[in-house]
């Protein structure tokens, strides 16, 4: 009877162990996201860096970077920063929700309106490795 306790336990603790990581995957890190706007489909690299629940990191467009900061708790996004561009400074806020890879919500633009958008986690590539230094002969 000890042993199908202790199997069972095994068992169990194996299976929390394996589910926990699955749960605990940090949004830290770079995305790729698609905002859904009246001029068309916008791209935006989105780069955080989480200490608990508070977040902070960068949007890149092509109008720019801009600080962001925010919350990110659970599974849920809510950031925010002041675009400065052209004369305007207009508040931004993202608000979504991470699953996995992936994340979708909403982009609020200052007073022009909320657009949708989506993501995915960056794809890194490998850094280039330098050439192997050449072998020089003695003579």
């Amino acid at each position: 009877m000890k042993q199908v306790i202790s199997r069972f336990f095994g068992v169990a603790l194996a299976v929390a162990l394996a589910v926990v990581p699955a749960r605990a995957q940090s949004a830290a890190g770079d995305w790729d996201l698609n905002v859904e706007s009246p001029q068309g489909a916008q791209t935006i690299t989105m780069s955080l860096q989480l200490d608990g629940d508070k977040a902070t990191g960068t949007l890149t467009s092509m109008v720019g970077t801009m600080p962001i900061s925010g919350t990110v708790t659970g599974d849920k996004l809510e950031i925010s920063g002041n675009l400065e561009a052209q004369g305007l400074n207009l508040l931004l806020g993202l608000t979504g929700n991470f699953t996995g890879d992936t994340v979708n919500g909403s982009m609020k633009v200052g007073d022009f309106g909320e657009f949708p958008f989506s993501g995915k986690r960056a794809v890194k590539t490998a850094a280039a490795t330098p050439p192997a230094a050449r072998a020089s002969k003695t003579i």
